[in-house]
């Protein structure tokens, strides 16, 4: 299950980068959608689709780090 996890995700991103390239979507949404954020947030997808309890675990660390960090820019300046 995680392999067809990870491959849906290289589709998604092959697919955004062909839109960007089309010039289909703009560059704002292409940034947001490519940071590191999002990265973060796209391996802790991964893991949660793990057999092993702890790769679970830290599949919601990082998700909660990835999808809280951008907001936390904005709060604490």
């Amino acid at each position: 299950m995680k392999k067809i996890v990870f491959g849906i995700i290289v589709m998604f991103v092959g697919v955004l980068m062909l839109l960007f390239n089309l010039n289909m979507i703009d560059w704002d949404v292409y940034h947001c959608i490519m940071s590191w954020q999002a990265l973060l947030i796209a391996i802790g997808v991964v893991l949660l689709f793990d057999r092993n309890r702890h790769n679970k675990n830290a599949g919601v660390i990082l998700i909660a780090v990835g999808g809280t960090r951008p907001y936390a820019d904005k709060f604490f300046r």
